[in-house]
């Protein structure tokens, strides 16, 4: 027994900033894990990215008004859930515009929110998006948002765009507010905001290719329950 307790202490006088960094390696993982287990899956995400400030009880609303519009279990857990997320971003324009109507106006900190939005935008959960035309802009010319003839049926599509007014819309977005389910929960958002999807292939090789299919196809399914709001009234 003598002998076993001086060869632990002497481990322990060699080796005992080793074993301490050791063992908060172990905790910060095993805590990291049962975070991931007990995350709640949705069953898709919405993400607001644009100048207006969206609080709390704002985003809370969002995600129930998603949930009840698509009204349908996607991703077999027994319940309807939707992550609604925000990204501020002001452009200079933007800003400018406000100081003009309000030279007291005071510029929230959007240190980091640009970066944000790439971050989400190539690599993040978010499928569906309510965007700004400036941040739409930003991938317009990348092939990474969804065409609408590809995640709805052409004759709905076509009758829908026939009378809405020039510029409102494009092969990939549409304003959010010409469709029911804007103007009947998202009145508040600025009148320019777009309702878009973007393709799964830019998060593919981080989850595999099956899960983000799944993923994906949830995803399409989620904004055609979207875009669909209200018409059967």
């Amino acid at each position: 027994m003598e002998r076993l307790k001086k060869k632990l202490e002497n481990y322990w006088y060699h080796y005992k900033h080793q074993t301490l960094l050791g063992l908060l390696g172990l905790a910060v993982c095993i805590a990291a894990l049962v975070q991931c287990a007990g995350a709640e899956e949705y069953d898709t995400y919405i993400t607001y990215a644009g100048p207006a400030r969206l609080y709390e009880q704002q985003l809370e609303e969002g995600a129930a008004y998603a949930a009840a519009a698509i009204g349908k279990d996607l991703n077999g857990d027994g319940k309807v859930s939707v992550s609604f997320n925000k990204i501020f971003h002001m452009t200079n324009e933007q800003i400018r515009a406000e100081f003009e109507k309000d030279p007291t106006f005071s510029v929230p900190s959007q240190e980091g929110n640009f970066e944000k939005f790439c971050r989400e935008f190539e690599a993040g959960d978010t499928v569906i998006w309510f965007v700004d035309p400036a941040l739409y802009a930003e991938y317009a010319k990348t092939d990474d948002w969804v065409s609408m003839l590809e995640v709805l049926d052409t004759e709905a599509w076509r009758s829908f765009t026939a009378d809405l007014p020039d510029g409102s819309f494009d092969q990939y977005s549409v304003r959010l507010l010409e469709t029911e389910f804007g103007k009947t929960f998202f009145s508040y958002l600025p009148e320019d905001t777009l309702l878009c999807m973007r393709r799964s292939s830019n998060y593919s090789a981080m989850v595999g290719e099956s899960e983000s299919g799944e993923f994906y196809d949830r995803g399409v399914e989620a904004f055609r329950a979207i875009f669909e709001y209200g018409k059967n009234k």
